[in-house]
């Protein structure tokens, strides 16, 4: 495209700019012309107000496993010449595995669905969750629509 028209402006808009080394939005089309960020967007009641309440659900070990670990884990890759990122990779996964246990999941399902019936009788409003993995966003899910099955909307275009 770069080639076809040398002289054309090239303007992307987005609302969730990369900053990658393999990819980089500023890279691709130049150093921003304008932010328009949320707190203009709810100045301009484009959306509504946004309040983060972060919710905290502790991640429960045995004291017992704790000291196994980052030992089994370095056993794992002792002697082998494997990339720094698969050996993140394996510990991403080891922790997703921590976090997204099923005790875990029910336990922050019960939470949620307790947190927000207390603040709807508060204040309207909607709420998003945020999870590790995709895995752990599809159980919590689950687990949200068994303790409240009339939360479950499977047409997209009506409104909870």
């Amino acid at each position: 495209m770069r080639d076809a028209l040398p002289n054309a402006s090239f303007i992307g808009f987005t609302g969730t700019p990369i900053e990658k080394t393999d990819a980089n939005t500023r890279a691709v089309f130049g150093e921003y012309i304008d932010i328009y960020d949320i707190t203009r967007a709810v100045k301009d009641h484009a959306t509504v107000p946004i309040y983060y309440e972060a919710r905290l659900a502790k991640i429960q070990l045995l004291e017992s496993e704790k000291p196994k670990i980052d030992v089994e884990f370095e056993e794992l890759t002792e002697g082998k010449k494997i990339k720094k990122y698969k050996k993140l990779k394996s510990k991403w996964a080891r922790l997703e595995a921590m976090i997204g246990s099923e005790k875990r999941i029910k336990l922050i399902a019960q939470d949620i669905v307790n947190h927000f019936e207390a603040r709807l009788g508060a204040i309207d409003g909607k709420g998003m969750v945020v999870a590790m993995s995709r895995r752990i966003a599809v159980e919590l899910y689950q687990e949200i629509i068994k303790l409240r099955p009339q939360w479950e909307n499977t047409d997209d275009k009506k409104a909870f």
